[in-house]
């Protein structure tokens, strides 16, 4: 078990927020090497964990989970290994959880004269959006003794907890911090300033991002757990506040400055093609005409021959070509010759542009038509239902047009080249009426969540969620490929090995097949 206790303090892109720069360096000199530690500083670098680590993107999410739930299609492995994804994963929570605890030690010495409601509230949101991801990716993990090691040895080994109850314990701790968040606070409160990269310490912002997880994680488990449905019921019927349209919840890299790499050298280093299931469900063909969902000319692309061709499940050996080499932007024939429809260059590419999304507005459209057509802590209205699912297609259309539009301004290398035009308002009312889209009460669900699936093309893990939750996501059942979960790391067999042998031991094997609590 790595224990890391130290702080990870990211760039100075990622540290302040333009007009802040200057209280930023008077704190810390070198970025690298913090001059003093304190609460801002150190939630920073929480902060900073937000952005998905590379390998898990080529392993974990375009080869496994993304393959298992179709999003993404396949014809061989990169050689990455599934236990690199793992370690980064792990280690990047370990460190995460280490300046948590730090941050608690920190805030009990802190100025006695301000309030520290909003701080500790923030940060609790971001430690149960961190600590849910990762029940949902492993199962049990360490939690309650995980970055202890400041404690003493007692905490050395910890000791894995029960997913079911760290999950509901998280689900309470945003519901708290939700009600804790005290909005245009005065001088009294302690505040981030530039340190909240996120939102800026706007707490309007950091409460409807506490209410819209809380809604995503109420419904996903409902099934299970039907307690969790009162959340959804106070959250709906009580009016509480949730991201809204242009309001997405992202890492910006024109905002914060940031070289966001990973995607393109993910997708670069993986034998990934453009699923065949994920183009059916938004063409009826594989003719230009035949494309309804204008969201699909910005999600892939045609192969060499200029033709159409998403890839079947699993194609070994039968394609060539790396039409996501990150250098194909200096000439298309570094790609080489490709068969096969690969995932849009250009929204992969777009380095200094294109966010690292972490909640949508369209998700939140999608998990509120879900409630109201499943009658989830509020009555059954269709009506309702189908207007946000309606409007969930529209704020993804809206969103991923206007990411493409806004690469042209950059004009750099790796601008969005032949930015598709704007849908017409006859090509949404076409598309709003294919057979495949088109609201009936009777398939409601199946309908909210492949588009809901869909819209996650870059958010592999959530679309992965919505399938492993609902089974009634787009799937080719020839397929025999399962993937319910990602395996423990292998340092976990020698450095915790008593804690990992019990927790084999309960689960019966460490395997991919052995699903989460909440899983169908």
């Amino acid at each position: 078990m790595k224990i890391n206790i130290y702080i990870k303090i990211i760039a100075l892109a990622l540290l302040v927020i333009t007009g802040c720069e200057n209280d930023f360096e008077e704190m810390n000199k070198d970025p690298f090497n913090p001059t003093e530690t304190d609460l801002p500083p150190v939630f920073n670098s929480m902060l900073a964990s937000l952005e998905r680590e590379w390998q898990p993107q080529t392993q974990f999410e375009y080869e496994g989970s993304g393959y298992a739930c179709q999003l993404t299609s396949i014809y061989g492995t990169s050689g990455y290994l599934p236990d690199n994804a793992a370690t980064d994963l792990w280690n990047n929570y370990y460190d995460f959880m280490s300046n948590s605890r730090l941050f608690d030690r920190l805030m009990a010495d802190y100025n006695k004269d301000l309030k520290l409601d909003n701080m500790d509230a923030q940060r609790n949101i971001v430690q149960a959006y961190k600590t849910v991801k990762m029940v949902d990716i492993f199962g049990d993990v360490p939690y309650s003794e995980a970055g202890r090691a400041f404690d003493g040895p007692d905490y050395y080994y910890p000791k894995y907890d029960d997913q079911k109850d760290v999950y509901l314990e998280m689900m309470e701790m945003l519901s708290t911090a939700e009600a804790q968040l005290v909005e245009n606070p005065g001088d009294d409160y302690a505040k981030y300033g530039g340190y909240d990269v996120l939102f800026g310490d706007d707490i309007t912002k950091w409460r409807k991002f506490a209410n819209s997880l809380l809604l995503r994680h109420a419904l996903k488990a409902v099934d299970v757990e039907p307690t969790l449905s009162s959340y959804v019921g106070d959250i709906l019927n009580g009016n509480l506040p949730l991201i809204e349209d242009g309001e997405d919840v992202k890492l910006d890299p024109v905002a914060l400055n940031l070289d966001i790499r990973a995607p393109i050298w993910a997708y670069g280093g993986g034998k990934v093609r453009f699923s065949q299931t994920l183009y059916n469900a938004m063409a009826d063909d594989t003719v230009e005409t035949a494309i309804f969902d204008p969201r699909l000319r910005l999600f892939s692309e045609v192969n060499s021959d200029g033709s159409w061709r998403p890839m079947p499940l699993y194609e070994p050996g039968n394609e060539t070509g790396s039409p996501n080499a990150e250098n194909r932007w200096e000439n298309d024939e570094n790609a080489g010759y490709y068969s096969y429809s690969p995932v849009n260059y250009w929204m992969l590419t777009g380095r200094y542009f294109t966010p690292e999304l972490i909640f949508t507005a369209a998700d939140v459209h999608f998990l509120k038509a879900e409630a109201y057509a499943k009658g989830v802590g509020v009555g059954i209205d269709m009506a309702a239902a189908q207007a946000e699912y309606e409007a969930g297609i529209l704020s993804s259309i809206n969103y991923w047009f206007t990411v493409a539009k806004g690469s042209r301004d950059f004009a750099d290398n790796y601008a969005w080249r032949d930015v598709p035009v704007d849908p017409t308002q006859a090509d949404i009312d076409a598309m709003m009426a294919n057979p495949k889209v088109a609201w009936n009460d009777t398939n409601a669900l199946e309908l909210i969540y492949t588009q809901r699936w869909i819209s996650h093309i870059r958010q592999i893990r959530q679309g992965w969620n919505v399938y492993r939750q609902t089974q009634m996501t787009p799937h080719d059942d020839a397929s025999s490929f399962v993937y319910n979960r990602l395996v423990y790391p292998t340092s976990e067999h020698t450095n915790n090995a008593q804690n990992y042998a019990d927790q084999v031991a309960k689960m019966g094997s460490d395997n991919e097949v052995v699903k989460v609590w909440w899983a169908k």
